[in-house]
């Protein structure tokens, strides 16, 4: 009977997963469009700016992410002890989102007056936004405990149709604002006002789910910095090699026009959907492979890739210009973003083998090794982008990506190869 629940729990999280993917990338390509359309590539620029700072943003959740369910899973349901954990780490989330907004209050002069090569008339709107946008942080990064929560107790389906929800709310809001005032200030505040909704709603579901007596004898007994402390080097190696994939538009936003770098990240938003394929996978066979770690189920996560992330990504490559141009219908974008749209693809494919490494990784503990890797790939990537983008302009950030998949692919076989023997069970 339990094997039953598992295996339904199982199938109906890896369906949901696959399903979440796919609305939300086909919400994204349908409407990125239109954003560029009504709000024209400068304020869609700005807008571009708050998604390329709201990614490094969240670099402050280093691992924790992967340690919350862990933690909730050995629970085996105990309402108590979910309790604390859950707690704790809303707790812990809470109290990062105050030092992160804090942090981008602090910076966002230096960021419109010094980084950005901005129009004064632009200054104020980007200013602006990247205000609305620590709002946004400082009640949207919460809710990751939330997610870790459902993840955690085997409710994956739950978390996706909520993540769904809201993320189509988000941009139904923010469509209603700017087809009325074609700003990026309003596409900014509809996303803060739908994160508040979010964040709050998700909150006090859970928390009415306890009952009452548990949350009143209960006292939180895992520390934040025993969380922070668990992470260890996890953290830190996860931390570097999320800022890597982030360096392209760190150096780019600096060294090109705002209405280019906006094209730029209209097609690496783009390709990263196709770097989503992969985690269904990922989160469906992490269980498997950690409980047995063997040839037969490696190849099978191998074959799957193949299938499913490395042959979409291949066929983009092939169709880009004829797909760029029913999508976008702006010539000017076409041809500035399509070389940099297949270079970033060619490295998700080669991300995707990588990413099976990875998990054999974890799996061993072998956080040392990532943090090598990602060390190394940030060495060769930041020097390599920063002097190209003055050069040959965006196509700069296409090349590091595939630099930085072709580093970490040689490294993580190199150590996989010399050590086959003692990794397979």
């Amino acid at each position: 009977m339990i094997r039953k629940i598992f295996n339904s729990d199982f199938i109906k999280n890896g369906i949901s997963n696959y399903i979440s993917v796919a609305w939300m990338g086909g919400v994204s390509i349908i409407v990125l469009p239109y954003y560029l359309h009504i709000l024209g590539s400068q304020q869609w620029g700005i807008v571009a700016i708050c998604i390329s700072i709201q990614s490094l943003m969240l670099l402050a959740d280093a691992g924790m992410s992967q340690i919350m369910p862990r933690d909730i899973a050995r629970c085996n349901g105990k309402s108590s002890e979910l309790y604390v954990i859950y707690k704790s780490f809303l707790n812990a989330y809470s109290l990062l989102a105050i030092i992160v907004f804090l942090l981008t209050l602090g910076s966002s002069y230096f960021i419109v007056d010094f980084w950005l090569a901005l129009d004064i008339s632009l200054k104020k709107d980007v200013f602006i936004c990247i205000i609305l946008l620590g709002l946004q942080f400082l009640f949207q990064f919460p809710n990751n405990a939330n997610v870790g929560y459902w993840n955690g107790t085997l409710q994956q389906h739950k978390s996706n149709i909520r993540q769904c929800f809201f993320f189509t709310l988000k941009h139904i809001v923010a469509i209603c604002l700017v087809t009325q005032w074609p700003l990026a200030i309003l596409y900014q505040s509809g996303f803060l006002l739908i994160a508040f909704l979010e964040s709050t709603s998700n909150t006090t579901k859970i928390l009415f789910s306890f009952d009452s007596s548990i949350k009143n004898q209960e006292k939180l007994s895992i520390g934040i910095s025993k969380i922070f402390r668990e992470s260890g080097v996890l953290s830190i190696a996860v931390a570097i090699g999320l800022l890597v994939t982030q360096l392209d538009r760190i150096i780019l936003s600096k060294y090109v026009d705002i209405s280019v770098f906006g094209y730029y990240v209209l097609a690496s938003t783009l390709a990263q959907y196709f770097l989503q394929l992969q985690y269904p996978l990922l989160r469906l066979f992490f269980p498997r492979l950690t409980v047995a770690l063997n040839k037969q189920n490696i190849m099978k996560l191998l074959y799957s890739i193949i299938i499913f992330c490395v042959f979409p990504c291949m066929i983009m490559i092939m169709i880009s210009p004829f797909f760029l141009s029913l999508w976008l219908g702006n010539a000017e974008a076409e041809s500035i973003i399509i070389w940099p749209l297949r270079l970033i693809l060619i490295a998700i494919a080669i991300n995707s083998i990588y990413n099976i490494v990875y998990q054999i990784m974890l799996i061993k503990q072998k956080a040392i090794v990532i943090l090598c890797i990602n060390i190394s790939s940030l060495l060769c990537v930041l020097p390599t982008i920063w002097i190209l983008s003055t050069k040959i302009g965006v196509i700069a950030g296409g090349l590091g990506w595939v630099l930085c998949s072709l580093i970490q692919l040689s490294i993580s076989l190199f150590w996989i190869f010399k050590r086959k023997k003692s990794i397979l069970l």
